[in-house]
């Protein structure tokens, strides 16, 4: 059972819920855990993700809209925004988002290949490249 106030187990509920397709149950794990966490920006990341895959592109992008605008008076992840835009089927602005992470060094990239939020981008080259610019090992799918 989840303890019901640690926003943390909702946070990892909902990215193992979304990687088994349960995009709905994800969307409800997600706004848990934004709500018991007072707004989590990875949270809202994640939720934006699940509602694109949902098919709610448009609830995905007004999130999308907050985090980019949640950028001039904070700190927000610009590998958390690529996760939106490869959910949302828009490559090239992940790919440019994933720049600019390179750029300001945002620890999130750690786990490129790692994280499913990605997983939509490892056919694309200048995906490829960015790994081997950071030293991780190739993709194996």
């Amino acid at each position: 059972a989840i303890e019901p106030g640690f926003w943390l187990a909702y946070y990892f509920r909902s990215a193992t819920e979304l990687g088994m397709g349960r995009s709905r149950d994800a969307i409800a794990s997600a706004e848990r855990a934004i709500a018991l966490s007072g707004g989590s920006d990875e949270q809202r990341a994640r939720l934006a993700v699940a509602r694109a895959t949902a098919g709610e592109a448009d609830t995905a992008r007004a999130l999308l809209a907050q985090l980019e605008a949640g950028r001039r008076v904070r700190y927000v992840s610009p590998a958390r925004i690529a996760w939106v835009h490869a959910a949302l089927g828009a490559p090239d602005a992940a790919l440019a988002w994933l720049r600019v992470a390179e750029t300001e060094h945002d620890p999130e990239l750690v786990y490129l290949h790692l994280r499913p939020e990605f997983t939509p981008l490892h056919p694309h080259p200048e995906f490829a490249a960015l790994g081997r610019r950071l030293g991780l090992p190739a993709v194996v799918r």
